[in-house]
């Protein structure tokens, strides 16, 4: 679930931009700073209004950005527990601490988007409760036998 959520926040921001650089040309992304001001309603920086058809594309960009990053981190996520298998316990242990403190700087770099704090957000929610429960994994797999 929590890669789910996470992903989601990468996925939008990788379309808007592979939609800008696509329609517009790099110029406008690079150069001119053309951006996508507000997502939800196809606004961009010059307060322009995208066409209903940009916005379909731009979805159907995120929707496809998002199954990739879902299956990139799961099978991520794999190869890193199969290579810390055989591995001493505190390794695990110290990834799993790893990941939990690096999901909070992520719930903090979130929170400011667009200069305001956003705490209380499904992404922001889910990546601290993912962080929580690696780190106490990581705690208490050091205590116990398991990992």
């Amino acid at each position: 679930m929590v890669a789910a959520l996470v992903t989601s926040f990468f996925a939008a921001h990788t379309a808007n931009t592979v939609f800008l650089i696509l329609a517009f040309g790099p110029h406008a992304f690079f150069i001119d700073g053309l951006r996508v001001a507000d997502w939800k309603h196809g606004v961009l920086s010059t307060g322009a209004n995208l066409p209903f058809v940009s916005n379909l594309i731009r979805g159907v960009l995120t929707l496809a950005f998002w199954i990739a990053f879902i299956g990139i981190s799961e099978f991520c996520a794999g190869l890193l527990a199969r290579f810390l298998t055989h591995r001493p316990r505190w390794m695990s242990s110290a990834a799993r601490i790893l990941g939990g403190f690096l999901l909070f700087v992520f719930v903090g770099e979130f929170s400011r988007v667009n200069g305001r704090l956003i705490l209380f957000h499904p992404i922001s929610i889910a990546a601290v409760i993912g962080g929580c429960v690696l780190i106490w994994k990581g705690v208490t797999s050091v205590f116990r036998g398991d990992c």
